[in-house]
């Protein structure tokens, strides 16, 4: 049997007057069926060079961002941080 993993959005969270994201909420689900469960999240984003508008932000690009931080937090503090791999592995586990 192998778990189905799939990633999904709750949240944007961004400052209304410039469309700025700087806070996603995130969900990492995993189905074996009959048996499914998830993991809840939120990731904060630095301020970027170039400001994606809001009407142009789509759920694989969202993802990528949450993924990415994810990643890059990991990098630079494992311990604290796990990566988006790792938090799939738990979702797995569970």
């Amino acid at each position: 049997m192998t778990v189905k993993i799939t990633w999904d959005i709750d949240t944007l969270h961004r400052v209304t007057a410039t469309g700025l994201v700087y806070e996603i909420d995130f969900v990492v689900n995993g189905e074996d069926d009959p048996y499914k469960t998830n993991l809840r999240g939120k990731v904060s984003l630095p301020k970027p060079d170039t400001l994606v508008p809001y009407s142009d932000i789509t759920k694989t690009l969202a993802l990528k961002w949450v993924q990415d931080r994810l990643n890059e937090l990991n990098a630079a503090d494992a311990p604290r941080n796990p990566s988006s791999k790792q938090l799939e592995d738990a979702v797995t586990k569970k």
